[in-house]
């Protein structure tokens, strides 16, 4: 029987979309059953691209990444209202609301594009961690 095993799970989204707290309740729900990273190359390619960098070495590694089915990507797109609400009640050193705004929207076309990737899951949701069952449903599902 053929078996994708998680190397890594891959929490994408943009400033205040609550990867981290994903982070620790996917720990915590899974006894840390996976290797769980804030962030992968995507998050590296919208920067460079935001900044004008050079992407070439993002791109190349951003396809290792998303190609090898052993990797997970989770996506988590709340309302931009919500991600701004957030950012007004615990501000944030590196954005201006017009930044993060751009960030927010960078991040919404990269999950569009990606979506339809079949290690892929995007949630549109405030509240993420109500998707928690369904998310390590999909991810067990993908593994076996």
């Amino acid at each position: 029987m053929v078996r994708f095993p998680t190397f890594y799970l891959n929490l994408e989204g943009p400033d205040r979309s609550g990867k981290t707290t994903m982070q620790s309740q996917l720990h915590s729900a899974t006894d840390y059953r996976w290797n769980i990273h804030d962030r992968s190359g995507i998050s590296m390619l919208v920067f460079s691209d935001m900044y004008n960098r050079d992407s070439f070495h993002n791109v190349e590694n951003v396809k290792r990444e998303l190609f090898n089915l052993n990797n997970r990507f989770l996506f988590l797109i709340p309302d931009w209202d919500e991600i701004a609400q957030r950012h007004k009640f615990s501000p944030d050193e590196l954005h201006t609301i017009i930044s993060l705004r751009e960030v927010y929207n960078a991040f919404e076309k990269v999950a569009e594009e990606f979506e339809n990737f079949p290690n892929v899951m995007v949630v549109r949701s405030n509240d993420a961690t109500t998707w928690m069952s369904e998310i390590i449903n999909n991810i067990t599902k993908l593994e076996n």
